[in-house]
């Protein structure tokens, strides 16, 4: 539970998020909260991260730790015993108050999350983030789905502004989109889904400072730009982020077998990997047939 004054924030927030399909969130994370998470991502770059297999990281370069752009945090068989606090660390922020309460006042319904993951952009070493919708990933009818993305460095525009559609979650079925052949992107908004107009209508979010998070809704259209911070600099961009589901939210198995496939074609990582983590929650949750694999969760 969080505290009253807390909770009436977290409604504001809900309905800006109602509103637009984005909010922003100044100082989600307290400055404990953000000490502990600096530190356990510390750790699991430096000592579990290595030892990770290729489906859950990727890099935009394999042999270039630093070009580190997505990590799945969640799996404690790969951390060992001197590293279960960092484990329990990531196990337990799927239902810390703090998160949880802020995505049950958006998605207006007790929801699930499945477990958080890095996100980095390390100068030098990323690309732009293509237009894209999350719920093409995710398959969900209906979509009640949400993405809370807290950042661990400073957001700017030189080290890569997020770009979000306003209104957009309200259009309804998702827009074309078509295989990018981007790591960490299987789709992008297909040529001609997404106009001039809209990009000039784009909200651009910069300043954002360590603590501070982004929710957006899974049919909130959104791209972002590339880290352009000096190559010398080593400058990251990193953020935790955790994918909610709303219990109403199921997965249309129909839609989310052709995305699989498309990956697949593309040569991409990802459809063997999302099937291994599909596998695990199935076990975890009885079997559910109707999981949600968020492991496909697009890269900010």
């Amino acid at each position: 539970m969080v505290d009253a004054a807390t909770a009436e924030r977290y409604a504001q927030i809900a309905e800006e998020f109602s509103h637009r399909g984005f909010a922003v969130v100044r100082g989600f994370l307290s400055d404990e909260g953000l000490a502990q998470a600096l530190h356990h991502t510390s750790v699991f770059c430096s000592s579990v991260l290595p030892c990770l297999p290729a489906s859950r990281a990727f890099f935009s370069d394999p042999s270039d730790a630093a070009s580190l752009r997505f990590a799945d945090l969640g799996g404690g068989r790969d951390f060992a015993p001197d590293q279960q606090p960092t484990n329990a660390f990531f196990s337990d922020l799927c239902d810390e108050p703090r998160w949880r309460a802020l995505a049950d006042a958006c998605l207006q319904e007790p929801s699930t999350a499945d477990a958080p993951a890095l996100f980095n952009k390390t100068a030098g070493k990323s690309g732009e983030t293509p237009p894209h919708q999350d719920n093409h990933y995710f398959c969900l009818d209906p979509p009640n789905c949400m993405t809370i993305w807290c950042t661990l460095d400073a957001i700017t525009e030189e080290t890569g502004a997020l770009r979000y559609l306003p209104g957009s979650h309200l259009e309804g079925p998702c827009r074309e989109h078509e295989p990018s052949f981007n790591l960490g992107f299987s789709q992008r908004l297909a040529e001609g889904a997404y106009t001039d107009e809209d990009r000039l209508r784009e909200v651009v979010i910069s300043g954002l400072q360590p603590g501070d998070a982004i929710v957006h809704h899974s049919q909130c259209i959104h791209r972002a730009d590339t880290n352009n911070a000096p190559v010398n600099t080593g400058v990251t961009r990193r953020a935790i982020g955790l994918v909610f589901r709303g219990v109403s939210a199921v997965v249309d198995q129909e839609r989310y077998q052709a995305h699989l496939q498309s990956i697949e074609e593309q040569g991409l990582p990802g459809g063997g990997k999302e099937r291994e983590k599909r596998q695990r929650r199935q076990q975890q949750e009885g079997g559910s047939a109707s999981t949600q694999d968020t492991t496909s969760t697009p890269r900010l």
